[in-house]
């Protein structure tokens, strides 16, 4: 807050006192001139990073013409216009600056490619957006990281498939992210948002381990549609099982648990679910 009303500052003051063509810019040199349109982490700063990823947009009055996106670049070793390093130098992660000025002055084709714009004297706008600052070490941190979350992204799709296979489910029954298979089928009626659903149902992790049971119970009861009920796989499936029906639902863990698993650390992170669910009864 104290960068944003330093900076806020600096640019009314600017606004006042500098010959910028344009109101709330600030000219850089010649035709070229800035202003800050978004405030990122100013603890995160582009000079000290070594890399970089930048998102560049340029319009062309009411026309975007060209989008570009510099990946994890190395910072010292990119090739953009002196003035591009000048406004990135003290700017920070997060931050996104408005940029205006001729095609010419700004270099466009060097940034966008050969055949971006015709060279000339035409004013164009490009709106940097710094959205990684990374030096070495945290570069390496985050890769490493990286890493590890694919390879468990690849563990739970072979799980995934072999609890398709055991079930007999294939791609067909594949609804809204998650795979609803009918056990007992039943001409009652879909519960809808609002409706209060009673339901029996067993959990069980990929590998068949029992994680939760309320079979001999008398069931969960719970509110269609209300937030933090259930996981959002479990609601999907809810919504295409009838009123007196049981079905298997096999949830991927981008519809059930995320990464992070469970609170409780009973269900781990990137967890296939596979539940048997009995609808005994809607009500309003």
């Amino acid at each position: 807050m104290i960068r944003y009303a330093s900076l806020l500052l600096i640019l009314i003051f600017l606004g006042a006192c500098n010959d910028s063509d344009h109101f709330g810019y600030d000219r850089l040199k010649g035709s070229i001139h800035y202003r800050l349109i978004s405030l990122g982490d100013e603890e995160i700063r582009a000079e000290s990073a070594h890399h970089l990823s930048i998102k560049v947009q340029l319009t062309e009055g009411d026309s975007l013409r060209a989008i570009k996106d510099f990946y994890r670049i190395d910072w010292g070793k990119s090739r953009f216009p002196d003035y591009f390093y000048d406004l990135l130098k003290d700017a920070s992660q997060g931050d996104s600056i408005s940029i205006i000025g001729t095609v010419n002055e700004l270099q466009i084709n060097s940034i966008f490619g050969n055949d971006s714009l015709e060279v000339g004297e035409e004013e164009v706008e490009i709106i940097v957006h710094i959205y990684e600052a990374f030096s070495d070490k945290r570069l390496r941190d985050v890769k490493a990281t990286e890493r590890l979350r694919l390879d468990r992204e690849i563990q739970e799709k072979s799980r995934l498939l072999r609890v398709l296979d055991s079930l007999g489910i294939n791609h067909e029954d594949l609804v809204d992210g998650i795979y609803f298979k009918s056990i007992t089928a039943n001409n009652g009626r879909l519960p809808v948002k609002g409706d209060h659903v009673t339901v029996n149902y067993s959990a069980r992790l990929g590998n068949g381990k029992l994680v939760d049971d309320n079979f001999k119970l008398d069931g969960l009861s719970y509110e269609v549609g209300r937030p933090d009920q259930v996981i959002p796989g479990f609601s999907i499936g809810i919504s295409y099982l009838t009123e007196g029906a049981e079905a298997y639902f096999v949830i991927p863990s981008e519809y059930g648990f995320g990464a992070n698993g469970s609170s409780s650390k009973i269900i781990p992170g990137f967890s296939v679910l596979v539940y048997q669910v009995s609808l005994k009864e809607i009500s309003d």
